[in-house]
């Protein structure tokens, strides 16, 4: 019996990941998990194989790459990922004998299936199928996982031009738009779809960050239907969805309502309800990471445009965790320094003190996690 035979054997789905992300060998159970022949997987990088890399495995390869144990973790597949699915993973790094982490040994310990489904409020319009264009992988799994509880399903693109692709090949109820994307934008990609015809019309729903006059108007040019404002409200988010499924005939457009600008600790106890302590922590690593990179981009002052880009990612990422004072403030820094306000340096200074506050959260809460 040759190793191949031998490890078709194992009643697990199992595969070993070297240190540069690429399928050493894996078995007949993984490679039906992932949707590829075992033979074809070896050599290649993860992310070419299961494109793109579903944002919980992702982050979990990585960590074990970076030596950390992870035991009976449960993934759950999101409607248009490949992998991966439900059942219970483990993530072992696996080290050479200098003692450095070579590689990665994922197994699964329960079938597809096994475990049952998270309990999902019917949408009042009956199940719909919705694209979502965002490039922030945590606002992809926060965002997807608000959508899927209200039991809708859900497919994810990282850019406007994927998202051109999949409404020309496939057929969907309602496209969610991120503004601003590489590749191309929510604007040019908005009016891409449009010019399809019959498949291009569809109710598209614009998420922003940037809620001011000029970026409401160019989405209503671009032929956007509705307008959301980042970080997103789940009330909202259904409420409008609900709204755009149930009437197709007319196009209009408003932000959503101003949300109180403080720390909200329910949000981030949501969070660690919904995603587990783990994927909690990882959310408020991600966050004080990019507060850090704005903090620098402010202080170096040679580049305003890697400024203003990252205070737009900062504005959702830290609105989902709770952190409204932060996210407020992010915005207003975003927008002076985009238009230049000549009262920018008040709110840059501002956004230090906010900044501040949430580096104490944010510091608070990883020590408290471990």
């Amino acid at each position: 019996m040759n190793i191949r035979e031998l490890l078709d054997c194992i009643s697990l789905a199992l595969a070993v990941i070297d240190s540069d992300y690429r399928f050493v060998i894996l078995n007949r159970r993984m490679a039906e998990l992932i949707g590829c022949a075992a033979e074809a997987c070896i050599g290649l990088p993860v992310c070419e194989v299961i494109p793109p890399v579903a944002p919980q495995l992702e982050q979990h390869l990585l960590a074990a790459l970076s030596g950390e144990l992870i035991e009976d973790i449960e993934l759950r597949g999101r409607s248009g990922d490949v992998a991966p699915c439900w059942g219970v993973h483990s993530f072992t790094p696996l080290h050479d004998e200098a003692g450095i982490v070579a590689g990665v040994l994922w197994v699964q310990h329960e079938q597809i299936g096994q475990r049952p489904a998270r309990q999902q409020t019917a949408p009042t319009g009956g199940r719909r199928r919705i694209l979502m264009a965002e490039d922030l992988p945590m606002n992809q799994i926060i965002i997807a996982d608000m959508l899927e509880l209200a039991g809708h399903e859900v497919l994810t693109v990282g850019d406007g031009a994927a998202a051109v692709n999949m409404v020309r090949r496939e057929t969907f109820d309602l496209v969610l738009m991120d503004i601003e994307m590489p590749l191309m934008g929510g604007i040019d990609a908005t009016h891409a779809i449009r010019a399809l015809g019959v498949a291009g019309a569809i109710p598209i729903v614009a998420m922003t960050a940037n809620h001011g006059p000029e970026q409401l108007a160019a989405c209503r040019a671009a032929g956007m239907d509705a307008y959301i404002s980042k970080p997103i409200d789940r009330a909202y988010l259904l409420a409008t969805i609900d709204k755009w499924l149930r009437s197709r005939g007319h196009r209009t457009s408003r932000p959503l309502t101003a949300q109180r600008d403080t720390f909200d600790e329910r949000v981030l106890d949501d969070v660690r309800l919904r995603f587990g302590a783990y994927r909690a922590r990882c959310f408020v690593k991600e966050i004080r990471q990019q507060l850090e990179a704005s903090l620098q981009h402010l202080s170096d002052g040679d580049c305003r445009k890697a400024l203003g880009d990252s205070l737009h990612s900062l504005v959702s990422l830290a609105g989902h965790l709770g952190l409204r004072d932060l996210s407020s403030s992010a915005h207003a820094l975003m927008v002076a320094v985009r238009s230049r306000a000549e009262g920018e340096p008040a709110v840059a200074a501002e956004f230090r003190n906010s900044a501040a506050r949430a580096l104490a959260v944010l510091t608070a809460e990883l020590f408290a996690a471990g």
